[in-house]
Order: C-alpha cells, then sequence, then structure tokens
C-alpha cells in the first residue's frame, strides 16, 4: 500500500539553482542597460547642470562651436560608448569586480564630460 502524498507547492532545489542563475543573469543584463543608458544620457546632463548652475556661458562656447562639438559632444559620446563595450565583455567575468566595469558606463562619461567643459568654459572665458 503506497502512502498519498499531497503535490509539493515548492520548487525542488535542481528547479531552485535553475531559478537563481537565471535571475543572476537577468539581473546583470538589467543593470547593463541602466548604466548604459544612464551613461548615454550624460551628455545633456552634464551639459544642462552646467548651464542651470551658471557654470558655463553658453554665448562662449557658441563662439566655440566646432571644439565643443568634438571635444565635448563626441568626446563624451565616444567615451561612453567605449565604457559601454567594456561593460559588455564583463557580462562574462566571473569576480565581483565586474560590476565595477558594468557600472562604468553611468560614472566615467560623466566626470569626463564635466572636466572637459570646465576646461573649454576656462579656455573660451580668457
Amino acid at each position: 500500500m503506497t502512502r498519498f502524498r499531497p503535490p509539493s507547492i515548492f520548487i525542488g532545489r535542481a528547479h531552485l539553482a535553475c531559478y537563481s542563475y537565471a535571475m543572476n543573469i537577468f539581473l546583470n543584463i538589467l543593470l547593463l542597460i541602466i548604466a548604459n543608458l544612464i551613461g548615454f544620457l550624460s551628455t545633456s546632463v552634464v551639459w544642462y547642470s552646467m548651464v542651470i548652475f551658471k557654470f558655463v556661458d553658453i554665448e562662449a562656447m557658441a563662439a566655440s562651436g566646432d571644439e565643443f562639438q568634438t571635444k565635448f559632444i563626441a568626446g563624451t559620446l565616444m567615451v561612453w560608448l567605449v565604457c559601454a563595450l567594456l561593460s559588455i565583455i564583463a557580462m562574462f567575468i566571473k569576480t565581483k569586480w565586474k560590476y565595477v566595469i558594468i557600472l562604468a558606463p553611468a560614472v566615467i562619461p560623466y566626470i569626463y564630460g564635466f572636466s572637459i567643459l570646465v576646461m573649454l568654459a576656462g579656455s573660451a572665458s580668457s
């Protein structure tokens, strides 16, 4: 005589391990997308924050149009692009340092953009 066992509503250990691995991959991809989106918006965020806080004179930047476009806009987007490629490559790293590389597109373009804009504002005012 077999004993009646009610169906289990809990996930077994094998399914739980598979679920945990898939969830980690999903969260890493979500973190990658959010960090790259934040980094992509860095050009406009840096520009408008510097204009709002009066660190940059718009007329002086308009006078140095080509230098402003190549160094600030194109430069910031190129820095973001390099960081985005590195963050995609970091998805295949197994150590905890991969999160530093994945979050690089959210930080490094801002630092570059602020420094270039301060440099251009200083050279435009003199």
